[in-house]
């Protein structure tokens, strides 16, 4: 693919302003989930940050300022968004064009889980299930405050 793609300007943009989301989260996710999962589900800003790198687009993205997370059951609030909107990327990823960045060497983060993602869709919902009823408005506090600072994120203007 081109560098000089017009898909490529509003695609490192949206990359950007995810970084910037994926920072904030996870940052604040860290203290409050195993180990493993971790590993496996706040790794996102290192996948973006690799996919501006590859577009040669900068990856200083400040982090944005995400709402403190300070239970297992905010932390699993904040998941639902991330992990739901990982999921929605397969959708995604399967609709772009043929000469689209993300399938170009630029894709970490659209690629999402690849074929397991369904599957890491499902044990995550095991876990948001075994969430005691007196937690439950703890996990929806942090899953609205969640899915706000992605609408904050993605409102303001373009730099």
């Amino acid at each position: 693919f081109a560098l000089g793609n017009p898909a490529l300007g509003p695609y490192r943009d949206y990359l950007a302003r995810q970084l910037r989301l994926h920072r904030g989260l996870e940052a604040r996710l860290r203290s409050q989930v195993p180990e493993d999962w971790s590993r496996l589900r706040l790794s996102k800003s290192e996948w973006l940050a690799a996919d501006l790198r590859a577009l040669e687009a900068p990856c200083d993205a400040q982090a944005a300022v995400a709402p403190a997370v300070r239970s297992w059951a905010e932390a699993l609030g904040v998941l639902y968004v991330v992990e739901g909107s990982t999921l929605g990327l397969q959708m995604v990823r399967k609709r772009l064009r043929h000469d689209h960045p993300a399938l170009h060497g630029a894709g970490r983060f659209v690629a999402g889980y690849g074929d397991a993602s369904g599957r890491i869709w499902r044990a995550f919902l095991g876990s948001l299930e075994a969430v005691p009823g007196g937690e439950w408005p703890a996990v929806e506090r942090a899953a609205r405050a969640t899915f706000g600072l992605f609408n904050s994120v993605f409102s303001e203007p373009c730099p």
